[in-house]
């Protein structure tokens, strides 16, 4: 049974987005669990928009739904809104390519946004496999109903047309699309978390260098944030171990060495513990043991982050985003990225 033959244009059916890059492993999972939903099948309708790929997945999602776009737009904010510009549903759903969706998660999005609120969300349950760093660092999914300033983009819906006011993710943002556009998105009502909204995620890191590749990624953006009045609460703990990683690197060409290369570590390591008490604030108390194990996830963060914040401030760019890409977060409509997305997807297609 193929996904998305639904209506072409009726009220109440969800577009569901998967955004994929070389996902071929786990995409087949993500769509297998679509076609399980307890929502109707004319209810809802799904679309891959494959990145670039070179592994095969435009042809694993052609078996699941033939609604594929090739993409080949320098962000993935860009490819999400080239999703929504080929949606037909009055209701737009996000999951990522390695999530697996509950058999409710979309009657449970249609419930939860039916009692209110701009969109709704919620954290991801872990894979059962994914060992401790993704369970420990990002907490468990949300029971009941819960309001928050930040929706996850793999798992979070609303209605199209508040996502065109609002003006779709910025396309010029290499990460932490999300977080920008729930600040927009938060000042036209209340965004929630909700229990019935579950997926599953299956391709957090496993191991701590996989967790420092990823802390690397989300932090390429702190700067551009923190420009925009984003006051993050990495920001800080990443200025700090930016500076202490420089002190440590230049302390053997500088007198003093030994002095300031422990001066440098020590500001790395209270950069962990400053951004650990700020996660701490306000929750449960945690056992030792896994407070020890946060702390050393905070050691590893900050120190990526501030990497990534010091490639920024020399004006390094991420492989992959052209500097004629404009700041533009309405393009969701038919900007830049719309040259650059649509059609049928191949994998032929230059990464």
């Amino acid at each position: 049974m193929a996904l998305g033959v639904g209506p072409s244009a009726v009220a109440r059916v969800i577009s569901v987005i998967i955004p994929a890059r070389n996902e071929a492993a786990h995409l087949e999972q993500c769509l297998t669990s679509l076609r399980a939903q307890s929502l109707p099948a004319a209810d809802f309708e799904v679309i891959v928009v494959d990145h670039r790929s070179r592994d095969g997945t435009a042809e694993v999602a052609r078996q699941f739904t033939p609604q594929v776009i090739g993409c080949d737009a320098p962000t993935v904010g860009a490819v999400r809104n080239a999703g929504v510009r080929a949606a037909r549903g009055d209701t737009v759903a996000f999951i990522d390519a390695d999530c697996v969706a509950a058999p409710t998660w979309l009657a449970g999005i249609r419930a939860a946004l039916a009692e209110g609120g701009i969109a709704v969300g919620n954290k991801y349950d872990a894979a059962p496999d994914v060992g401790w760093i993704e369970p420990l660092w990002l907490g468990t999914a949300v029971e009941g109903r819960v309001r928050t300033t930040e929706l996850w983009s793999g798992n979070f819906a609303l209605a199209r047309e508040t996502f065109l006011a609002c003006g779709g993710f910025d396309e010029t943002l290499v990460s932490a699309e999300d977080v920008e556009f729930s600040s927009r998105l938060a000042q036209l009502g209340p965004l929630y978390f909700d229990g019935r909204v579950r997926v599953r995620h299956e391709g957090g890191p496993r191991t701590l260098r996989a967790f420092a590749r990823q802390q690397l990624w989300h932090g390429f953006e702190e700067r551009e944030l923190r420009r925009r009045g984003l006051d993050r609460s990495t920001y800080g703990p990443s200025v700090g171990a930016m500076v202490g990683l420089l002190l440590a690197l230049s302390a053997p060409l500088l007198p003093n060495a030994p002095r300031l290369g422990a001066l440098g570590a020590l500001a790395v390591f209270s950069a962990a513990a400053w951004h650990l008490d700020r996660q701490l604030a306000g929750s449960d108390r945690r056992a030792l043991r896994a407070i020890a194990g946060l702390y050393v996830l905070n050691v590893v963060s900050v120190s990526a982050r501030a990497v990534a914040l010091f490639l920024r401030v020399v004006g390094q760019r991420w492989s992959g985003r052209p500097k004629s890409v404009r700041a533009n977060p309405g393009s969701v409509q038919g900007g830049d990225s719309s040259d650059h997305c649509g059609g049928d997807s191949s994998d032929s297609t230059d990464a």
